[in-house]
């Protein structure tokens, strides 16, 4: 679960690496996600500690707000790691919080300076709204459920969660279904190229003739406020007319003024 809320961010964002933190009520960090994929246990707490006492995942912690970098080598929040891996010179930092719990702290990096910008950034900050909800729930469901049993799930999530990611994509919608922004999933869940994905006339061009009628009328609903989300199941068409059997879930938002719909699609 804690995976894929990495994944989903970055594919949003584009970003080129990522890492989150996961808190516990007492603001600990119970697992963590590393961008240089540290396995083993004793360095992760060294990375984690160094990081949320002198790094920008540590002042989100303190101000409990979003921090962006814009260029690392001028911002004294970024703390440059020995033997780093990778190049991050533009991040974006959130914190995850439901209530008044801080529940993870997820960073994204990108090589490019300046990359997170405000759009970026709003998009990111929706969808941790969200994502709030769910992880609050599972830690609701954790802190509840006996160890044998978390065990047990926890396995299970392991060996499958990599594999059911694959068929999940998120991208956001604007009035007519016309695509504002996608992860480059969304593209190959349906065989397009991206360049080929962008010039659609709008996302209803990947639903079936017999199901797009009826689903554009409930995508106007939310968008026009009828209704706050949208839970449906469709029958979608790939670019060689192969049918799909898709989830669909959305939420009704504003991005820069604009009504739009933060949208989720699964493979059924």
């Amino acid at each position: 679960m804690l995976r894929q809320t990495l994944e989903g961010l970055a594919k949003l964002t584009f970003a080129e690496e990522s890492s989150l933190f996961w808190l516990d009520d007492q603001g600990y960090v119970t697992e963590s996600i590393l961008a240089r994929g540290i396995a083993i246990r004793e360095q992760k707490e060294t990375v984690v500690g160094q990081v949320l006492e002198g790094g920008l995942a540590g002042w989100v912690y303190r101000q409990r707000k979003t921090g962006v970098i814009e260029n690392t080598e001028t911002d004294e929040r970024w703390l440059e790691l020995p033997y780093q891996p990778y190049v991050a010179k533009s991040i974006l930092c959130v914190p995850i919080i439901r209530g008044t719990h801080l529940l993870a702290i997820a960073t994204l990096m990108h090589s490019e300076i300046g990359f997170f910008d405000l759009e970026k950034v709003q998009l990111v900050e929706l969808c941790a709204v969200k994502l709030g909800m769910v992880l609050d729930l599972l830690r609701v469901q954790i802190s509840s459920a006996p160890k044998a049993v978390l065990d047990s799930k926890a396995t299970k999530l392991d060996m499958g969660s990599q594999e059911e990611f694959k068929g999940i994509s998120q991208f956001i919608l604007s009035e007519g279904g016309k695509l504002i922004s996608a992860d480059p999933r969304l593209a190959e869940l349906f065989n397009y190229e991206p360049d080929e994905l962008v010039q659609l006339d709008s996302f209803f061009s990947l639903v079936a003739d017999t199901h797009q009628d009826i689903f554009a009328k409930k995508v106007a609903q939310c968008l026009e406020g009828v209704q706050s989300q949208l839970l449906v199941t469709f029958r979608g068409v790939t670019k060689e007319e192969r049918s799909l059997k898709v989830e669909f879930y959305g939420y009704q938002t504003r991005l820069f003024g604009k009504v739009v719909m933060v949208s989720r699609v699964r493979v059924l």
